[in-house]
């Protein structure tokens, strides 16, 4: 689960039991349980405590092959149904997925060692970096959310400034 930058009321979580969930922090209450049908590898609350991006695993499609990794948003103040949903590329799985500056962009990283910014109006991939050698295990952003830390299986850590 990612790092909240932010202070929140809401906690937000996720699980292979094909679910994410909304909490309420001082109650600890469920206050949205979102069914996703895949695994879900990490979630992400947007600033403002309005959307949730949902990393989903790839699943077995019908003809045995495996989908592509996706994110799910969703608007916390409705619950229900995705507002949107973004494909990754084909490939190597995505391990997590963040709110950018400005809730405008979601970054992502990979098993492969690649860094991506998505557009999150248009579903499109903006930027890509490539510069770990193998699996990028895990990403935090600094506090102002213009730079991040990106931490590989291949024994390195690398600053990056946020694509905006």
């Amino acid at each position: 689960m990612s790092r909240a930058t932010v202070r929140s009321d809401k906690l937000a979580t996720a699980s292979m039991d094909q679910c994410a969930r909304l909490w309420e922090v001082e109650t600890g209450q469920e206050l949205i349980k979102w069914d996703v049908g895949t695994g879900v590898r990490c979630v992400s609350i947007a600033t403002g405590d309005k959307r949730v991006a949902v990393l989903c695993d790839p699943s077995k499609t019908a003809e045995g092959k495996l989908s592509s990794s996706y994110v799910k948003i969703f608007d916390t103040t409705a619950g229900g149904e995705p507002i949107q949903t973004i494909k990754m590329d084909d490939g190597p799985r995505v391990n997590r997925a963040l709110w950018g500056p400005l809730n405008k962009s979601l970054i992502t990283c990979t098993e492969s060692g690649s860094v991506l910014s998505w557009d999150v109006a248009s579903g499109e991939c903006t930027h890509e970096r490539d510069d770990h050698e193998q699996n990028v295990a895990d990403i935090t952003f600094s506090l102002d959310q213009m730079t991040f830390i990106t931490g590989s299986t291949d024994q390195s850590a690398i600053v990056s400034q946020c694509p905006v």
